[in-house]
C-alpha cells in the first residue's frame, strides 16, 4: 500500500536563511542547517524508513540524500509504503 508522509512544520531556527520549499503539495520553510535530502529526512523523523524521495519530478537515489542539496523553491515529495494485512 502506497502512502504519503504528512507535512509538519520544522520549527529549528538556528542562524542563517531559511528555505522555503514545497513538501508534498504545501510550502513548508526549513531552517537554514537542513541542507540535504538527508537533513530533511532526519528532520522528520524518516531517516531509518524506506522512503522514494522526488525532488523538482526527479527521483533521487538513496545513495544520493547526503549529498543532494535543498534549495529555495525546490518541490519535494515524500511517499513511503505502509504494510498491513
Amino acid at each position: 500500500m502506497e502512502g504519503s508522509i504528512s507535512c509538519r512544520q520544522i520549527e529549528h531556527r538556528r542562524g542563517g536563511v531559511n528555505v522555503n520549499i514545497q513538501l508534498n503539495g504545501r510550502q513548508q520553510e526549513l531552517s537554514a542547517d537542513i541542507k540535504t535530502i538527508a537533513q530533511l529526512l532526519a528532520s522528520l523523523s524518516l531517516e531509518k524508513r524506506i522512503v522514494i524521495v522526488e525532488l523538482n519530478k526527479e527521483i533521487i537515489n538513496k545513495t544520493a540524500y547526503a549529498e543532494q542539496s535543498i534549495r529555495n523553491g525546490d518541490k519535494v515529495e515524500l511517499i513511503h509504503f505502509v504494510g498491513g494485512g
